[in-house]
């Protein structure tokens, strides 16, 4: 599930349904110890890979002196170790600990019937709660479906992970049949593809938004510099409204803060033209 967005797209799942493919999906073997996954096979692999690595970059160093691996010796040195680490004593090591079996269509359906015996069985007890016999349940982790003030539905996996799909998602709820992989895999892409158009048109106000401000304020210092120039050196700066003033800025390559105050525009413009201070003539000819 880690890397679904990565090889199996939506599309490519839709396509597989038409076709009459079903992809079965199930948590990986990964490296991320932290997420609580399994890393039995990964235990055996990364110290004979880096192990190998080691080796072959001391003999590299010692016959061409070149300190770097390329692609092809990476594999070299990949190859061992993944069968090592992958080995079918580990992998049945691997799946034990989760306790799930590979998802073969003969161990899938095996599961289906051992599940349905379990819940005849369990529906002749008087008071058992079905909901929560649920393969792979884990009472302190599970989530309610209350938010924290106790209305409406909790914020779930998927919505927490911005459209990715990860292991985590799936790893409380059980045995997942192909048709609710796929509707998870449907459901993270919808909402990745949404996020990003939202992106693209946020983007496309703010650029229309600044486009509408530039020839806003390109106006007003055309309006600002016909004033100075009608009033031949006799109009301070002072006369300008503030706008006009950023209008001004503007055209000498200057972007003022919406927050900064008349006063600050007014010196910071003197500066920028070398001219006298507040009491004296401040104006401009452009």
């Amino acid at each position: 599930m880690d890397t679904a967005h990565t090889y199996l797209s939506c599309e490519l799942l839709e396509y597989c349904r038409e076709v009459g493919i079903l992809i079965l999906l199930r948590p990986p073997h990964t490296s991320s110890i932290s997420q609580g996954e399994v890393v039995i096979n990964f235990a055996v692999f990364k110290p004979e890979f880096r192990t190998a690595k080691a080796l072959l970059l001391v003999n590299k160093l010692d016959h061409t002196r070149s300190p770097y691996l390329t692609m092809a010796d990476l594999m070299v040195c990949v190859s061992p170790g993944w069968v090592k680490g992958f080995s079918e004593e580990n992998n049945k090591k691997a799946w034990a600990a989760i306790g799930i079996l590979p998802f073969t269509r003969k161990v899938y359906w095996e599961l289906l019937e051992k599940e349905a015996a379990r819940k005849k069985a369990v529906s002749k007890v008087e008071g058992v709660n079905m909901e929560v016999l649920t393969f792979g349940f884990k009472g302190k982790e599970k989530k309610t479906a209350e938010g924290e003030d106790g209305e409406g539905e909790g914020e779930g996996e998927g919505e927490r992970t911005g459209g990715r799909i990860t292991s985590t998602m799936f790893w409380d709820k059980g045995l997942m049949t192909y048709d609710a992989s796929f509707a998870a895999v449907a459901e993270a892409s919808r909402k990745r593809l949404v996020a990003a158009e939202g992106t693209r048109s946020r983007k496309r106000e703010a650029a229309a938004k600044e486009l509408e401000r530039a020839g806003k304020y390109a106006k007003l210092a055309k309006g600002a510099q016909a004033k100075l120039q009608a009033a031949r050196n006799h109009v301070q700066h002072s006369k300008l409204e503030k706008d006009e003033l950023v209008g001004l800025m503007r055209t000498l390559g200057q972007t003022p803060a919406s927050s900064a105050r008349k006063g600050d525009l007014e010196l910071h413009l003197q500066e920028l033209l070398g001219q006298p201070g507040k009491n004296g003539p401040c104006c401009y000819i452009f």
